[in-house]
């Protein structure tokens, strides 16, 4: 299962603050079994890509959402990859 942020939808970052939301992710990941990766201040999309050999998941984060003009955010994405007969990463 994956699981990603949306684009323009607030997320912890409104509630936490930024940093505090930027810190809170790696815990989240110790306290929620199976949980890999937790981006709770950036905001993007999940791209998949399907194979009959895997299915590979990359986050991809969005520098601003204020404005018509964006980058992709190269450091903050994350991709994983899940061959296929495997049920987790």
């Amino acid at each position: 299962e994956f699981g990603g942020t949306s684009v323009s939808s607030p997320g912890l970052e409104d509630l936490l603050g930024q940093d505090n939301a930027r810190l809170f992710g790696p815990m989240v990941t110790t306290l929620v079994d199976d949980l890999r990766f937790a981006n709770l201040f950036s905001r993007g999309y999940l791209h998949l890509v399907f194979s009959d050999s895997a299915v590979t998941a990359s986050y991809r984060f969005v520098t601003t959402v204020d404005s018509p003009e964006y980058a992709l955010d190269a450091a903050e994405g994350r991709e994983f990859t899940v061959a296929a007969g495997n049920l987790t990463l």
